[in-house]
């Protein structure tokens, strides 16, 4: 989990979008109220320079089949590197948020069964001057492909210093538990994220865009991690006060990141960071619950996600970005440019 520290000046993006709706399981459609962005003509193609940063989360050597480049990432995982991995931030960081949201009662962070569609996340990233070992939390959504993974945009890409790079050794892994993993373990094969994240220029990055799609390996015979776990539905430019089920993996002190926990309250929107685009609820998630989603469940039973735990402070607060329009693009740029195999 990334930490809060004192506040960094940031300009809106200026790109705005006119994408809004929802997007579910089993069919079911909703509308959704657009923000107070200026709708503007979608981009014809990506731009890694400008405005969308896309990556291959692993580069096939000469004459190496693509299964092969997959089996590496996940073979690179053994079970006592998996254990050792230790949240992206490492332990013990904490910090302070700016200004005061109105969140006031705290949450209980408790244990819950694993569930298919919620997971946990392995890779190699820079941090601290060196690469090591790290986890975070992630969860399907829709794909055209079936192959789509949400998470926080730092459990994909990393900065130290100038050094800015992708991470590595990237693995998801479904409904985890303790070195269990019954759905299997799902390499990387391409990263998405805005450029206001991965181009940033201090470790606390443009904190509104700190989330980020990856379509991970399918099987040899095309399969998508969702065909055998399902996914949760996509939410963006809704209310922002709903009721939550938070996941993620924390990974520091009382926790161990074998076992999946989850924090039910209702979010509010915090006006009073950075630029306002902030969800905010009392629940005090630690490092390695980075990624994990904000659920919402509709009353035809089906869960949304609407948001990603991305910072965290000692005052028993987690944020998320608030899912506006970019993150309907980005998903779009995930499915349209998805890898063909």
């Amino acid at each position: 989990m990334k930490a809060r520290n004192a506040p960094i000046s940031r300009t809106r993006a200026a790109l705005a979008l006119a994408a809004t709706g929802a997007l579910a399981v089993a069919g079911l459609t909703g509308a959704a109220a657009a923000d107070s962005d200026t709708p503007a003509a979608r981009p014809a193609g990506v731009d890694p320079g400008r405005l969308v940063s896309a990556a291959p989360a692993a580069t096939a050597a000469a004459g190496q089949a693509p299964a092969a480049v997959a089996k590496a990432a996940v073979d690179y995982w053994t079970p006592s590197r998996m254990r050792s991995a230790i949240p992206v931030d490492g332990a013990g960081q904490a910090g302070t948020a700016a200004g005061t949201s109105d969140v006031s009662t705290k949450a209980t962070v408790i244990y819950h069964k694993p569930h298919r569609t919620v997971g946990k996340v392995f890779f190699t990233g820079y941090e601290a001057g060196s690469w090591a070992n790290y986890v975070c939390s992630a969860s399907t959504v829709p794909g055209s492909k079936r192959n789509v993974v949400l998470t926080a945009g730092h459990c994909v890409h990393g900065i130290n210093g100038t050094k800015s790079t992708w991470h590595r050794n990237w693995v998801y892994v479904p409904a985890y538990e303790s070195g269990k993993a019954p759905y299997g373990k799902w390499a990387a094969e391409r990263f998405w994220a805005w450029s206001r994240y991965t181009q940033r220029t201090t470790s606390q990055g443009s904190l509104d865009y700190d989330y980020a799609f990856v379509n991970v390996w399918r099987t040899t015979s095309g399969r998508g991690v969702s065909s055998y776990t399902g996914n949760n539905g996509l939410l963006w430019n809704k209310q922002t006060s709903w009721r939550t089920l938070a996941w993620g993996y924390p990974a520091q002190s009382p926790y161990t990141g074998a076992k999946p926990y989850t924090c039910s309250t209702v979010t509010k929107r915090d006006t009073t960071y950075y630029t306002g685009r902030q969800l905010v609820i009392p629940c005090k998630f630690v490092g390695g619950a980075s990624g994990g989603p904000w659920l919402w469940r509709s009353s035809a039973g089906n869960w949304y996600a609407y948001g990603v735990n991305s910072t965290a402070d000692r005052k028993l607060r987690t944020w998320s970005p608030f899912f506006n329009g970019y993150v309907k693009s980005l998903w779009d740029y995930a499915n349209k440019y998805a890898p063909q195999r």
